[in-house]
């Protein structure tokens, strides 16, 4: 990557282990010399059509574009001896003080780059910059600090929730150009990261296309079969349309054992142990491993719902139907990572009998027909 851009003619150690060397012109201090002062946010109270204002959350933060989204913008009603100090102003960076999870650390930050009036929530501040410094580069020198977990040493998390102790991490060197040349590095990632980002938008809208290939030649073959010609027959069945003449049409319950999971006591639950597998873990048709074990004792009682490499689960709950990667009736091959595994109740395993062969069992339940049949009935 290096190789694509002119090298500046002296360097020297910047003395912070994770810089390395850096131009010999720049400067390097800490970054609360950067900033002029940081403002805690409000939360509020309900909307009461005469103080409302926008009040940016966490859950508004684009940390692709580290900007603002305004797809889902919140509305409190905030007194307006609240506002005054906490009102923002574009090129004002707002951080995230709490919340954060395992996968994404608190302490992002991201651009106020809007013309709307908006203050921050109260799990979020806002950081303006001093005089010198670029707020489109700071953005992304904050960005490389939180890419490089600077900010992990400045967290703390007692109830679950991790807070960020801003003034220590404004105590953590970053190295600084000039103003101008701040501009200039900032517009280049502007119109270097936009064109990724386009690139990113097409390859996603190409991955839906062929998710819906993919999903179309199942559904097809496995309702019509591989002969185009073969005379058809109406199924009777709403949903499924015509299907081959020589074909059975009958229950998928004709077919399959059901085994139901069990609903173990959480008291038996543990870190290590026999994986418990609970709808949630049923994703992109597999299992994925999860984070609750029960004692082989306790398991060593329910033989039954023991699960073997390759059978076939069925999730029997869901949380939004709108969005199909979370609705009820996902299904999963066990992978042989998890043989031996038991679920909860909320998944159902299905054993076929002999007449029936498994891969085209979980081809049935993968296809658009049966798909639709669960969100509709």
């Amino acid at each position: 990557m290096t190789g694509r851009y002119k090298a500046y003619p002296e360097y020297k150690e910047s003395g912070v282990e994770w810089l390395g060397k850096v131009p010999q012109n720049w400067s390097i201090h800490s970054l609360k010399r950067t900033i002029d002062r940081v403002t805690n946010g409000i939360w509020g109270s309900e909307p009461d059509n005469e103080n409302d204002l926008i009040v940016l959350r966490v859950a508004d933060f684009n940390r692709n574009q580290l900007n603002i989204s305004d797809d889902k913008l919140t509305f409190r009603a905030i007194e307006p001896k609240d506002r005054a100090s906490r009102l923002l102003k574009k090129g004002d960076l707002l951080i995230e003080k709490s919340g954060g999870g395992d996968k994404t650390l608190v302490g992002c930050v991201v651009l106020f780059d809007k013309d709307y009036p908006a203050v921050t929530s109260n799990f979020v501040a806002k950081m303006t910059p001093k005089k010198g410094f670029y707020s489109s580069f700071l953005r992304y020198a904050f960005s490389q600090l939180y890419t490089g977990k600077v900010n992990f040493p400045s967290i703390k998390q007692t109830t679950g929730i991790q807070n960020l102790d801003s003034d220590a991490y404004l105590q953590e060197s970053f190295v600084f150009p000039s103003y101008e040349e701040q501009q200039k590095i900032a517009n280049f990632l502007d119109h270097e990261t936009a064109k990724i980002d386009t690139l990113i938008t097409k390859q996603e809208k190409l991955i839906e296309l062929l998710k819906e290939k993919r999903q179309a030649v199942i559904s097809h073959t496995v309702t019509k079969g591989l002969n185009p010609d073969a005379p058809m027959k109406d199924s009777g069945v709403e949903w499924l349309g015509e299907v081959p003449e020589h074909w059975d049409v009958s229950q998928l319950k004709h077919h399959v054992n059901t085994v139901n999971g069990f609903g173990f006591s959480s008291n038996d639950f543990q870190d290590e142990g026999v994986p418990f597998i609970r709808a949630g873990n049923i994703k992109n048709k597999t299992i994925v491993k999860p984070d609750i074990h029960l004692p082989q004792s306790v398991v060593d009682k329910y033989q039954r719902v023991i699960m073997n490499a390759g059978e076939l689960v069925i999730s029997m709950v869901g949380s939004d139907p709108k969005i199909k990667a979370s609705a009820v009736g996902q299904v999963g091959l066990v992978p042989s990572s998890l043989a031996g595994s038991v679920p909860n109740q909320n998944v159902v395993i299905l054993r076929e009998k002999s007449s029936l062969i498994k891969q085209f069992l979980f081809y049935v339940v993968c296809g658009t027909p049966y798909r639709y049949h669960l969100d509709v009935f």
